[in-house]
């Protein structure tokens, strides 16, 4: 047998013996929509989720990965408006309680929990005390405490850094009952659409 037909045959048995395997690299994030009908008041909204990953996972959770979920409905000026954020992160959290005095909402207990975040791998930041379920699984990305009968918003910072340029990546810290802390990483997408949607304006 000649020896470029050997060199031939070699290279078919290579192909058969070493199938070549699928790329399993990671896709882009992206934010999945979602429009809701409440059956009993009849109001539509939508709904963003986007899922990240455990940099350090709780201790105590079967959750595989945590997931932001903001709603969002239009006003009646017709005009998109944000109604909250929340993430599922399936952990117990660590939350301190405390008294206000609001000029408005009067006095009133609160409970909040200590979270961190980064952005684009800028400084350690701090939220004032953060809202939670009432079985301390998810954390509201909202102020627990009002002020002027108002509850602050604090996805805007997530997807608009200074409310000017869009984040890349956001890492969030929380901390876990009778644990240490849970860390969490989320790549964000373009968030245009879902600024659009929600009412969410930056400077540019």
């Amino acid at each position: 047998m000649k020896p470029a037909v050997l060199i031939v045959l070699f290279l078919l048995s290579s192909v058969v013996a070493f199938p070549q395997t699928k790329s399993t690299a990671r896709l882009p994030a992206q934010w999945t929509r979602t429009e809701t009908l409440d059956r009993f008041t009849g109001a539509t909204s939508t709904v963003f989720t986007l899922q990240g990953t455990f940099v350090v996972a709780p201790s105590r959770s079967g959750s595989k990965a945590p997931v932001i979920m903001a709603q969002c409905r239009t006003n009646k000026k017709g005009k998109g408006e944000l109604l909250n954020t929340l993430i599922e992160i399936g952990a117990t959290l660590d939350s301190h309680a405390g008294i206000q005095d609001d000029v408005v909402a009067g006095v009133r207990a609160y409970s909040g929990v200590s979270a961190e975040y980064r952005l684009d791998g800028g400084p350690v930041k701090r939220f004032p005390p953060l809202a939670h379920s009432e079985d301390f699984s998810v954390l509201y990305l909202e102020s627990a405490k009002s002020s002027f009968g108002l509850i602050e918003l604090f996805l805007p910072e997530l997807l608009y850094e200074h409310h000017k340029e869009p984040v890349k990546q956001a890492v969030i810290r929380v901390p876990e009952w009778q644990g240490g802390f849970v860390v969490m990483q989320f790549d964000m997408p373009d968030p245009t659409e879902l600024a659009e949607t929600c009412g969410i304006y930056h400077k540019r």
